[in-house]
């Protein structure tokens, strides 16, 4: 263990933390649909909504430092660029291993993936309030949410204030520095009972005939995942340690998102398909991992040196 920083702005908590959100995505899934215990499809949620937390953080943060300058530049080579590489080295896998879905024509697969699609609403939502109004980012942000609660379904509802949560901890994120570990502690404790209290009004008879998507039942997961999402990171910040397995998977998270996601269905409770699925899931992400580090350097280097032979950027 290495002592950490209280802040979210060392690198290696927040990458521990993205690895916590990811290991609960891995797990829910896992436990939900490849064992059928239907009750850990929560864990995901928690997560996702960890890791929509750091990235508004981080958005707001790289916004500090340098406006929104080359922002497209940037969300193009971490989001896009990996999701195509994995295209590809999906059709190669889905064509070997013993976890793929059975089908009967050979035409080229485009996996699909809720969240690559949720992302960059979120990611222009920030560019367009920052580049254009920023006085009024909250408010935007606050109209986005709202619309994306109503009309999103059940997945996408209950993360609609996730990234705005990020956002807020950036603004304070001075008097977030200046809490104590004990204080830490009690919102880590006081937001678990709040999460707890929210599953409990779930689990009441009276809400079983309303349908998945009514706004009560988008509601109440809102509030529990948020509660619990800030339980685990407010406890992990008053620790001040880092665990480096955790930072490692944080680097990757986002391939180890893609690359699970389309193979755990096939463990049907098999323990054997487990360590199959659990084997692939690792190569996989390291080799995604590396491919996008080589491509994400390489247009860095080109970008670099394209401002370097422009005589305009010399000025």
């Amino acid at each position: 263990m290495e002592k950490a920083e209280i802040s979210l702005n060392s690198r290696r908590l927040s990458n521990m933390l993205r690895g916590i959100s990811m290991l609960l995505v891995v797990v829910g899934h896992v436990g939900a649909a490849g064992f059928g215990f239907k009750q850990m499809v929560a864990l995901g949620g928690i997560g996702v909504a960890i890791f929509l937390i750091l990235s508004g953080y981080g958005l707001h943060e790289s916004y500090n430092r340098g406006g929104v300058k080359d922002f497209w530049k940037k969300k193009f080579t971490r989001i896009l660029i990996p999701y195509i590489i994995w295209v590809a080295l999906y059709n190669v896998v889905v064509l070997v291993s013993p976890l793929a879905e059975e089908t009967s024509d050979n035409t080229i697969k485009i996996p699909r993936f809720w969240f690559v699609e949720y992302i960059p609403i979120w990611y222009f939502a920030f560019w367009l309030a920052y580049r254009f109004f920023p006085s009024h980012a909250i408010r935007f942000f606050a109209a986005i949410a709202v619309i994306m609660f109503l009309l999103y379904g059940k997945t996408q509802a209950e993360q609609s204030l996730s990234f705005i949560v990020g956002v807020l901890l950036s603004i304070h994120k001075n008097t977030i520095s200046s809490l104590s570990r004990q204080r830490l502690l009690q919102i880590s404790f006081t937001t678990i009972l709040i999460g707890g209290v929210f599953i409990f009004i779930r689990s009441l008879p009276f809400l079983s005939p309303y349908p998945e998507d009514h706004i009560f039942l988008k509601a109440i997961p809102l509030v529990m995942r948020l509660s619990f999402a800030a339980a685990i990171m407010s406890f992990l910040i008053s620790m001040r340690v880092i665990l480096p397995t955790l930072a490692l998977i944080g680097l990757a998270s986002y391939e180890l998102y893609l690359v699970h996601m389309h193979f755990f269905q096939q463990i049907q409770g098999s323990w054997s398909l487990f360590w199959m699925f659990a084997v692939q899931t690792i190569l996989l992400t390291f080799v995604l991992y590396k491919i996008d580090s080589f491509c994400s350097q390489w247009i860095k280097d080109r970008l670099i040196r394209n401002n370097d032979l422009n005589p305009l950027q010399r000025t």
